[in-house]
């Protein structure tokens, strides 16, 4: 959820390349499921083609600024319930959020068969007791951001 003013995200990408000499096929894909309307004024950004230049990117970012192929970011308009998919290597990130609400997204992370993802999924759920004998009720989940709980 992208809260009301909520500053812009850095430009990140989910994941790295699993081969750092060459360049592979996807292995993992981000799908986001907007559940408001998004305008091309607040949503999410993306850079086309990034994907090829984050397996070095200080390196190829230049490379493609001197051979003018890099392409301009893009920011969707979406409507409730489309799709963005995207490499999970892309180069994005979420905008300020100067709609005046809150920005839901809900996201789905599909990946091949033999690659795990435990950076963002980390095997560990934050609903696992830390101590087993510990019968007490769980807590509601904690809002990193401002640290309260969420309803």
């Amino acid at each position: 959820v992208a809260r009301v003013d909520c500053e812009a995200q850095a430009w990140h990408v989910d994941g790295a390349h699993l081969d750092l000499t060459a360049h592979a096929p996807c292995h993992c894909l981000n799908v986001f499921v907007p559940l408001v309307d998004v305008s091309a004024a607040a949503g999410t950004e993306l850079r086309p083609g990034s994907h090829f230049l984050t397996r070095d990117l200080k390196r190829q970012l230049l490379l493609a600024k001197a051979r003018k192929t890099l392409r301009p970011p893009v920011l969707p308009s979406l409507r409730l319930g489309d799709s963005l998919l995207f490499d999970y290597r892309t180069l994005h990130r979420g905008t300020r959020n100067t709609t005046g609400a809150d920005r839901p997204v809900f996201v789905l992370t599909l990946a091949r068969p033999f690659f795990r993802d435990i950076l963002n999924f980390p095997p560990r759920s934050l609903f696992d007791r830390l101590d087993p004998a510990d019968s007490s009720p769980l807590e509601p989940a904690t809002d990193l951001a401002s640290e309260r709980p969420r309803s």
